[in-house]
Formats: C-alpha cells, structure tokens, sequence
C-alpha cells in the first residue's frame, strides 16, 4: 500500500496493511471496522495524490472487497448453517491475508534479486571448457517456481499470437505428467515453448502447483538463478 496512506477509524488509526494483520491476529473485530469508510478514506488520498498506481489499488481492493464480503456473512442473521459458513469465511479471509503477505514477500524478494542480477557481468565460459551436469538437488520450495513464473512470464509472450486450443488444469496436468513419465525430469523452459499465449503458461504454472501439492513432481535448482528442474517423485536424486 502506499506509504501515505493511513486508516482513520474509531477502533484503529495506522497503515492498512498493520490493520489486516491486527485483524489476522484478531486483536481488531472485524465487526467494528468500517471498510466503506476505509474506502472513502482511499479514494480521498488518490484524489489528493492526482494518480493511482494501478498494482497498489489492486491489493486495496482486493482486501475491501473480501472484508466487505465477510462482514456481509457476519452482520445479517442467518440459520445455524449460514452462521458456520460465515466462521468458514473468515478462516478463508486469514488464509488469503496470510497468501497475499507470501507473496508480497516474494515480490520484494524477486526484486532484490533482479536488482543484484544486474550488477553481474559473466566473463563467459573459455573455449575449452567442458559442461558437466550437476546432480539434482531435491527442493519442494513452491516459491521456486513463483520466482521462475516472474522470470518467464515478462519474455516470450505474444499476445496477438494466433488463439490455441483451450486446455484446461487438468488436462495441462496429465501432459506434464505423461512428459515427465517419459523423460524422468524436463526443464521448466522446455515445458513453455517461445511464442505461448499468456493463458497457455499461466495455466502450466497452476498445473505444475498443483502437482507440486499433490506431491506428484520434483523441484530442484543446482543454485540460485541456474534453470529449475522438474522431475518425477521415483526419479534418482
């Protein structure tokens, strides 16, 4: 959020992001906090700051608009079932604060590693030099392919390609599955041909997820920026 930007309410004055995690740790009721007035209360700043910065306004509204749908569930009397799907909607809310700050931290770590990558310059491998394959190192560190999706999505994409045929998770899942029965390991690059809709690769990425959940593929990375491998789980380490 932008640093200018504090929350004014009876019950909490301070940065928005400070008021989510008061809320993740429940020291701040839900029920006594007025999002339309944090609503107001932003729009009010952008109008005073003359521009809006489009990925900071998406995590504001991503955060009101599932407060607003919670506090919906919770103020209006309800059965004894809508009274559990409400409980249920707020341990979602913890979940997705808690996957947003992941991320985040992701993104400014993404972005430190950028910033340091471009201040190497390779000398380049000699003539002579002989390329020797370094054994697979086992990770399941999902973040790892958070940090390849940031690196691949950027390059390669070509929206004005021609439209493929539509795939599906699944579909895109068994693919990757029958590659990797077939090979024993691939690189993340192989799987994501140049020239592929943006779809087409964010659909490869949720289905590599997935399957990294489901405990069905292998992530390993030699050391820090080198290619990320994917293999089979009975596929030698």
């Amino acid at each position: 959020m932008p640093a200018g930007f504090k929350v004014e309410l009876p019950v909490y004055e301070g940065p928005m992001e400070l008021l989510v995690e008061l809320v993740e740790r429940q020291e701040v009721e839900l029920a006594s906090v007025d999002v339309a007035l944090v609503c107001d209360e932003f729009l009010a700043y952008v109008g005073r700051a003359g521009e809006l910065e489009l990925d900071l306004a998406g995590e504001f509204l991503v955060m009101a608009a599932t407060l607003v749908e919670l506090k919906a569930r919770l103020l209006f009397p309800r059965p004894q079932a809508a009274f559990v799907e409400a409980r249920d909607a707020a341990a979602d809310l913890l979940d997705q604060i808690a996957l947003y700050k992941r991320f985040k931290e992701l993104a400014g770590t993404l972005r430190e590693m950028e910033a340091a990558q471009l201040e190497l310059f390779p000398r380049g491998a000699p003539a002579d030099f002989a390329a020797r394959r370094r054994p697979l190192e086992a990770s399941e560190d999902l973040a790892l392919l958070v940090e390849a999706y940031g690196r691949l999505v950027p390059t390669g994409m070509d929206e004005g390609f021609l439209a493929e045929e539509k795939v599906t998770i699944a579909e895109r899942m068994e693919e990757l599955e029958a590659v990797l029965r077939e090979r024993g390991r691939v690189s993340l690059g192989e799987l994501v041909p140049d020239r592929r809709r943006r779809e087409y690769v964010v659909v490869t990425f949720l289905a590599l997820l997935e399957l990294a959940r489901l405990k069905r593929v292998r992530l390993a990375q030699s050391e820090p920026f080198r290619r990320l491998w994917l293999a089979s789980p009975d596929e030698p380490r």
